[in-house]
């Protein structure tokens, strides 16, 4: 009689749900809104309530879950059905309805929700939705067809003053925008301390007390984001939230070109960002020169940097090597040329000598093999033709530095700039970045006044002063 009135339960709930499924804008209709989880496999697809794709009996096609997570987590149960249309299902928990049908049976649970494919939701997990018995149920002629999953949840929020919100860990794709932050059980007397990475967040966070929202997520954004809050006492509370951004590899370059000189070591350096795991490899002329075992080529990894070493560069090791950054988002590479050349010319200082007709500019060079000539181009500001000097070069360099220097004879007051490029064994430097200087013109010297010398201006000072005391002795001549 008991397994009647289930039955007879069951059918009125399945007749409930054809002739009275609410419309999308009435009360009650399960929305299914984006959700956000740790990995981007547990993000499904919105389907059809009942999935009927053949012919045959009912069925449950979701395997169990046994989810162990913190406190503040969201986690989805599934329960795939197939050929189950107008066939009531349930979900309990510990025995007891959570849903019949998609009637949410315990009013105050606002942590629960379900999908159109009849997933269930829980938000904001705590210690008091651990349990090993959450069934999804369909009966069909008096049979129960059932898939149990479980949940364990550590560190209840309940006991705790501050936790993450909306969760400790969010994954996101490049380019996603998310809120979150940190919810305390008391009001903070400052406002709440952000960092990451042992810094204030400064990239493209906006934050907003105890809350920061990113737009446009990039791999900078990937990290773990503190937060520091004070209750007034002397007690400091901090809770994290860990923030991955899924992103195809992105390649920086210190140095796209490396200077060396045969028999020397090389360390070409890529940094290399992005999630999942991205692996790294290294290649010249296609080869791919990773899995070469032996003294002469060195890898190197650490966090995000990775390095390529030479031992005792040889003249066929020159060339163009890349650098290969491969994850289950895509592939990218970035080129390192290996050179014999000099490094590009830097000007180091203007000179000018006492009387005006020399003027001097001075550089250096980094070479690991002597250089041999120098052309040096300047011209006025402004126009078009480039004059050509070849200035001597001198062998005083200082370990690999190389230091020169050329005199412009009487040349024109105005504004100029150069241009300079060094050679060696290997070939010509790229040309400098273009250096302006000025040649000023002198200030006229004021002429002396025809007939009074140099001392004029000290003589007549003391000539007024004399015939002053003539006229003075005059007078006191007169009045006696």
């Amino acid at each position: 009689m008991k397994t009647l009135n289930i039955v007879v339960l069951f059918a009125l709930i399945s007749t409930a749900q054809v002739y009275g499924r609410p419309d999308k804008y009435d009360e009650g209709f399960i929305e299914d809104t984006p959700q956000e989880y740790d990995d981007d496999d547990d993000i499904d697809t919105v389907e059809k309530d009942n999935k009927d794709t053949s012919s045959g009996p009912p069925a449950i096609l979701s395997k169990p879950i046994n989810y162990d997570v913190e406190a503040g987590q969201t986690v989805e149960f599934p329960c795939e059905r197939i050929n189950a249309d107008n066939i009531a299902a349930a979900w309990k928990k510990d025995g007891t309805d959570l849903f019949i049908g998609t009637i949410l049976v315990p009013q105050h649970k606002t942590n629960i929700k379900l999908r159109q494919n009849y997933s269930l939701i829980i938000e904001n997990v705590t210690k008091a939705d651990s349990s090993s018995n959450y069934v999804c149920e369909i009966l069909s002629g008096g049979n129960s067809i059932k898939v149990i999953h479980s949940l364990r949840v550590d560190n209840d929020w309940m006991d705790r003053l501050i936790r993450p919100w909306p969760k400790k860990s969010i994954h996101i794709n490049e380019g996603d925008s998310i809120k979150f932050g940190c919810e305390t059980k008391f009001i903070p007397t400052k406002e709440m301390k952000w960092s990451l990475k042992g810094e204030r967040p400064h990239f493209n966070e906006e934050i907003n007390g105890n809350y920061i929202t990113i737009k446009k997520a990039t791999h900078k954004n990937h990290g773990h984001y503190q937060c520091l809050a004070e209750d007034g006492t002397d007690r400091l509370y901090d809770e994290s939230v860990d923030i991955t951004v899924n992103s195809s590899p992105i390649i920086e370059l210190s140095h796209d070109t490396v200077h060396t000189g045969l028999g020397m070591n090389a360390t070409l350096t890529c940094k290399v960002y992005g999630h999942p795991h991205v692996r790294v490899t290294w290649s010249k002329n296609g080869e791919n020169y990773s899995d070469k075992k032996n003294k002469k080529f060195i890898t190197e990894s650490k966090s995000h940097e990775h390095k390529f070493i030479i031992k005792h560069v040889s003249q066929n090791d020159l060339g163009i090597y890349k650098c290969i950054a491969t994850n289950s988002k895509g592939t990218v590479e970035g080129e390192i040329k290996l050179t014999g050349t000099p490094a590009t010319p830097k000007f180091i200082a203007n000179t000018i000598n006492d009387d005006d007709s020399t003027f001097t500019l001075k550089w250096h060079v980094e070479s690991f093999s002597p250089i041999i000539e120098y052309t040096l181009e300047y011209r006025k500001i402004n126009e078009e033709q480039w004059s050509l000097e070849k200035p001597k070069v001198i062998k005083n360099n200082v370990g690999y530095i190389y230091t020169a220097e050329y005199s412009f004879k009487n040349l024109e007051p105005n504004k100029y700039e150069a241009v300079l490029k060094a050679q060696n064994a290997f070939g010509w430097s790229e040309r400098s970045s273009i250096h302006s200087f000025r040649k000023e013109i002198l200030s006229e010297k004021p002429e002396n006044v025809e007939g009074m010398n140099s001392n004029a201006s000290t003589t007549q000072p003391l000539t007024v002063l004399a015939a002053l005391f003539l006229v003075v002795v005059s007078f006191v001549t007169i009045r006696l």
